[in-house]
């Protein structure tokens, strides 16, 4: 059975070089092209294709509000395939992937040789067959706030490294990772995901706009640090050697280099029951091996579940050999990460807040402010604030007014209805200057409301005012 693939560009040219090189694969088929955003939701929604090869730059309607309008109605597998040249093209590629986007790849160039052109040709056909696989199915609702995961009983040594393995769909689930954790977790974390070349250092830019942990590409010789996120280059293996990362040439095992096998078999060998190791969503079995090893030394292993990963492959092989404990969902792995850590005996935490709203300009600043004096957890929306109160415990939260889904007095008049959450110190940060408003945020119970542009004095002042009232230990 053939996949069906739109085709979205504004270049007849590349669109013209596109219909040639799916040619090149009987197993893919090419129902409909789109010039921009808007011909593309339309095609989409007609002809209901397999997948979708999209590009970012568009007239009308670029790329990335196309993506976000096609997955509000059907989920569809999309790949973006758009130039890697300059900072800010790829800069816009990883907020494609923020917004849906399951594959990021580059469009081929002759000017880089007939070679590397076949190589880079075949790439997109990979990426189409392989995202298709995924399925396209009406978008499922958005899920209800979870209770916080069980915490593991048994007695493990303290995690000294987590090792990290994703691949179709993981730079959207490292990125839901990444933003709960604190900027002062206490281990360094390694990371393979599998992506085409030249894209890795954009994603580690990208990953670190959106979380309060720093992240780079893994350098060789370099000491990994606890709270920094280390990401596997393209073409090398990485492994924790002697205390040291280290990049080392070979031949790809099961097709990846690198791969998530080696990085957690070298946890696995160099710190034994103090290796933790992940396996996020993807096609296969890379990283399995690695993870059972892992448990092998009386490590911790998880995987992601099946709700929340957009391919269920590598995370079941995983459960089902054995190789992970236990399944958590994308929501609660970094609760789980932190959970290992506070059964080993690390000291109380920090003071805990909660930052709400759907700007990441907002977001990175208040980050930036209050980054080094607390632990920090994101959400985006109300009903997401919902569930990361109800996970995190926050001593604080920081609530925008205006949002999707639901309304950030909306979700306060949740929380005060919520034994849990009741007294957790509100202060609304908006740029709602309506009295009414106003007064219904101090109705649904804030402790104050610091306006936007955010000044960050009063900021500062409002949170050691209201959350130190609190009296968590810091």
């Amino acid at each position: 059975m053939s996949v069906r693939v739109l085709i979205v560009d504004d270049s007849r040219t590349f669109r013209d070089v596109m219909r040639v090189l799916l040619s090149h694969d009987p197993r893919l088929e090419i129902v409909g092209e789109a010039a921009d955003g808007l011909e593309a939701v339309e095609r989409a929604r007609i002809l209901r294709p397999d997948v979708i090869a999209m590009d970012v730059h568009m007239p009308r309607q670029d790329g990335l509000s196309a993506i976000r309008q096609i997955l509000s109605e059907r989920f569809t597998p999309i790949v973006v395939v758009t130039s890697i040249s300059g900072d800010d093209k790829e800069k816009v590629t990883f907020q494609a992937l923020a917004a849906g986007a399951l594959e990021v790849v580059a469009k081929p160039s002759s000017a880089r040789g007939a070679d590397r052109f076949a190589k880079e040709a075949e790439a997109i056909r990979e990426a189409l067959r392989k995202v298709a696989q995924v399925g396209a199915s009406p978008r499922p609702p958005s899920p209800g706030p979870r209770p916080a995961p069980a915490l593991p009983t048994r007695v493990v040594q303290r995690p000294q490294a987590v090792g990290i393995v994703a691949s179709t769909g993981g730079p959207q689930a490292l990125q839901r990772v990444l933003s709960a954790l604190p900027a002062t977790f206490p281990a360094p974390l390694l990371i393979v995901q599998h992506i085409a070349e030249g894209f890795e250092r954009g994603l580690a830019d990208w990953l670190g706009t959106q979380c309060a942990l720093p992240v780079t590409v893994a350098q060789d010789g370099e000491a990994p640090l606890p709270g920094h996120a280390y990401l596997a280059p393209i073409g090398t293996h990485l492994v924790l050697s002697r205390g040291l990362l280290r990049l080392q040439p070979g031949p790809a095992v099961r097709g990846f280099c690198p791969s998530g096998t080696v990085l957690l078999g070298s946890l696995a060998r160099e710190l034994g029951p103090a290796a933790s190791g992940v396996i996020l969503t993807g096609m296969g079995e890379d990283g399995v091996a690695g993870l059972q090893l892992i448990r092998a030394a009386s490590g911790q292993t998880l995987a992601q579940g099946p709700e929340s990963s957009a391919v269920y492959g590598m995370p079941r092989v995983a459960l089902e050999s054995g190789a992970a404990e236990r399944a958590v969902e994308l929501e609660e792995v970094a609760d789980a990460l932190l959970a290992q850590l506070s059964h080993t005996g690390v000291p109380g935490r920090r003071r805990r807040l909660l930052l709400v709203d759907d700007s990441e300009t907002v977001l990175s600043l208040e980050r930036h402010l209050l980054g080094r004096d607390y632990e920090l957890f994101v959400a985006r929306d109300g009903q997401e604030a919902i569930d990361a109160a109800l996970r995190h415990q926050p001593d604080g939260i920081l609530l925008d007014y205006r949002m999707p889904r639901m309304t950030g007095a909306a979700a306060l008049r949740w929380m005060r209805a919520t034994p849990e959450l009741s007294a957790v110190p509100v202060i609304m940060v908006t740029s709602e200057d309506s009295p009414e408003i106003l007064e219904e945020c101090r109705r649904a119970g804030c402790q104050t409301i610091v306006p936007k542009p955010i000044d960050a004095r009063r900021l500062l002042a409002a949170v050691s005012q209201f959350v130190k009232s609190q009296g968590g230990s810091g």
